[in-house]
């Protein structure tokens, strides 16, 4: 199933922009999918992002991981935030993708708003019981603190999903990391949902949805 629909069943498979929106339809459906098909499209995309993402890092070096066979994806930026996107998959998965992901937060591109998602307190329509434990998503919140301060497009509304307060200690960061989130918050005058988000328990409102899911409102309507 997942290598007809992420290989051969992709029409000019050599244009990068038939690639991109080929993960961004996925990544628009994905809430809808059962577990079954969340754990499918990570055995494809797994080893195409370990090989182009993993090898940056000390301990990938000295075992590249080999071009898979077959059709070639294209689009890193959409495949990224797709596979961040599957909510489904068991906590283990997502840190090994987000530890590859870690370590690019303070460069431009998809990188910030993924792991914001991967580490996010509250998922979007996933199990409270398949998110990253908080000692995990405390150091990859530590670094997107840090990229904030560099002006890292998406980096501040990350922390916020990881600093999200949810009243469930077995989810919550510790309240000095979540007080660094709210100070970040307050300086950058940024709305007052995200605010809310970090200091109570509230739904997030339908444009920070939007923000989360990787898509913004069209032009002219409002949340």
């Amino acid at each position: 199933m997942v290598d007809s629909l992420f290989g051969s069943g992709v029409a000019f498979h050599k244009e990068k922009a038939v690639w991109m929106e080929f993960w961004i339809m996925w990544r628009r459906i994905a809430g809808g999918l059962l577990e079954e098909r969340h754990s499918d499209m990570w055995r494809f995309l797994k080893p195409q992002l370990e090989r182009r993402l993993a090898p940056r890092q000390p301990q990938y070096q000295a075992n590249k991981q080999p071009k898979p066979k077959g059709i070639q994806p294209e689009g890193l930026d959409e495949m990224v935030r797709l596979a961040a996107a599957l909510e489904h998959l068991d906590p283990a998965e997502k840190i090994i993708l987000g530890d590859w992901i870690a370590p690019r937060v303070t460069s431009p591109g998809p990188w910030a708003w993924a792991l914001g998602r991967i580490g996010a307190r509250v998922p979007l329509y996933g199990s409270v019981h398949k998110t990253v434990d908080p000692d995990h998503a405390s150091k990859w919140l530590n670094l997107l603190l840090d990229a904030h301060t560099q002006n890292i497009e998406g980096a501040l509304f990350a922390v916020i999903q990881i600093a999200r307060l949810t009243g469930d200690r077995a989810r919550d960061v510790d309240d000095a990391l979540r007080n660094r989130a709210v100070d970040a918050v307050r300086r950058a005058q940024a709305p007052p949902s995200w605010q809310s988000l970090l200091l109570e328990i509230v739904n997030m409102e339908i444009a920070d949805q939007a923000r989360a899911l990787g898509d913004t409102l069209p032009a002219g309507l409002a949340a």
